[in-house]
């Protein structure tokens, strides 16, 4: 090839890949704050970000302004929270400041995909993958949302990058850049957690190809445990029970009947849309591995760590109420593998190379056809590309917030801390799971009438029957809230 022809194959491949984040930028960019809209977990970890901030860096909620609760109630850790923290100091509270984080996040877990993809598949695949997974409406759906999905996976594609740069070179600096990036995931939410496990069996089964000696494995080791030791420094306090908090992280709804709860998620998998394409996907995967291992071809390092770990996160997501948000680690990864898979079995039912091509080629435009149309007209994000429920929040509980006096209760809704005057001191209760209760002294206050205001969720206080209800006769609704006050 003439250095012409290669300079010309460089300046397309780098429009298409310009392309792809360009793409990725708008869509992460449009209705930033409306779509999706603002929800629970959100007020959770933008109060943890700001409370670092106030407080020095330890990470937590405040019940009131004389109690914290510890980091250990909240699941993300620093890798986001601190990031978060930064920014939400230096450009403001708010809403917009913080998602502009997360569009940080999804341009990053994009850079990182592409690095992984090209390196392992090649240029004409690793478009395929990027496309596939940039048109996902889901990427945006958990990324531009307050959430540690996004985060997680861009470190996880670090990881998986140095872990397949180390199998082809080993080098020192590799390793020690794979084990802070494992490390900084499995830090970011507790699903990543899971990458630990799933990095075992490869590390045995791939231990010559990785050329693992106990030195190396040591500084490895070493490596992923600087970010984790962080993480319980600045997660958990002294009073934190070791016992409870494995307990929590192994079943954090506190799930009864797990047989039942586990046949019911089962059957999603049969009959709902996307465990349906998940669930298609992986079968196609194993399929895949199961004609290359026949064929005698190696399966790489980083491969096998991504097979592992999405069928972790899918053991992990049964015992679960079943939200899609909890497999979609597992559902990134088994499509970026996806064009290759089609590639090992159309190879294996075609023996022309052009009609190889052909075949996964329709596939992925087909595929990502229905993602497009899917991001634009029928998913979470598409439903708010119109709302305004975000702005009217804003304005509402700026202005109200202002001018408030006396001591203010929130409602199981920390979110709508995030809307509230920074310098505004209030009260929680919140309930984020069946058996997890936080902010119970206040329920106490409320009842003897301490509260000047209380901020609750409309249906709430719809389902509930209290007599402290006929101490606040005025009320004003915004949006899917009611403000109570005497």
């Amino acid at each position: 090839m003439t250095i012409h022809k290669l300079r010309t194959k460089y300046i397309q491949v780098g429009m298409v890949v310009a392309s792809i984040f360009v793409f990725v930028l708008i869509h992460a960019s449009f209705r930033l704050t409306e779509s999706p809209p603002v929800w629970y977990d959100e007020g959770f970890y933008m109060q943890a970000a700001r409370l670092i901030v106030e407080s020095g860096g330890d990470i937590g909620i405040m019940l009131s302004p004389e109690v914290n609760v510890g980091g250990e109630a909240i699941t993300v850790g620093f890798p986001l929270i601190y990031p978060l923290g930064a920014a939400l100091h230096l450009f403001g509270h708010s809403i917009h400041v913080a998602r502009v984080v997360m569009v940080v996040f999804l341009l990053l877990f994009t850079g990182a995909l592409w690095c992984y993809a090209r390196r392992a598949f090649g240029v004409v695949v690793a478009v395929g993958v990027c496309v596939l997974i940039a048109t996902l409406p889901t990427l945006y759906g958990n990324g531009k949302s307050v959430l540690g999905e996004v985060p997680g996976l861009f470190f996880l594609l670090l990881f998986m990058s140095s872990l397949y740069a180390y199998a082809s070179r080993p080098r020192m600096g590799v390793l020690i850049a794979g084990g802070i990036a494992l490390g900084l995931g499995a830090a970011t939410k507790p699903v990543f957690l899971l990458a630990l496990l799933a990095l075992i069996p490869v590390l045995v089964l791939k231990r010559k190809q990785l050329h693992l000696n106990p030195t190396m494995l040591t500084i490895g080791t070493l490596a992923t445990l600087v970010p984790l030791v962080v993480w319980a420094a600045t997660q958990f306090g002294s009073n934190t029970s070791l016992t409870a908090l494995i307990s929590f992280y192994a079943n954090p709804y506190e799930a009864g009947g797990v047989a039942t709860l586990m046949s019911h998620n089962a059957f999603r998998f049969l009959r709902e849309a996307v465990p349906l394409y998940l669930g298609a996907m992986m079968v196609l995967w194993v399929a895949a591995l199961v004609l290359r291992h026949h064929r005698g071809v190696a399966v790489l390092p980083s491969e096998m760590f991504a097979f592992l770990f999405a069928i972790l996160v899918l053991v992990f997501y049964m015992r679960t109420p079943g939200w899609y948000r909890y497999f979609f680690p597992a559902l990134v990864l088994a499509i970026i593998f996806l064009p290759n898979n089609l590639m090992v079995l159309a190879r294996a039912v075609f023996k022309r190379t052009r009609w190889q091509q052909i075949v996964v080629t329709t596939c992925v435009i087909l595929l990502a056809s229905v993602h497009l149309y899917q991001l634009y007209f029928d998913s979470w994000v598409a439903g708010y590309y119109q709302s305004r429920d975000t702005a009217q929040l804003e304005t509402f509980f700026r202005e109200w917030s202002t001018s408030h006096r006396g001591p203010l209760l929130l409602y199981n809704i920390p979110e709508i801390a995030i809307f509230l005057d920074p310098q505004l001191q209030y009260y929680q209760y919140l309930r984020p799971h069946e058996n997890q209760v936080l902010g119970v002294e206040n329920l106490s206050l409320l009842g003897q009438g301490y509260f000047r205001s209380i901020i609750i969720n409309t249906k709430t206080l719809a389902n509930i029957e209290v007599l402290w209800q006929n101490m606040y006769p005025a009320s004003t609704t915004i949006g899917h809230y009611t403000v109570l006050e005497k």
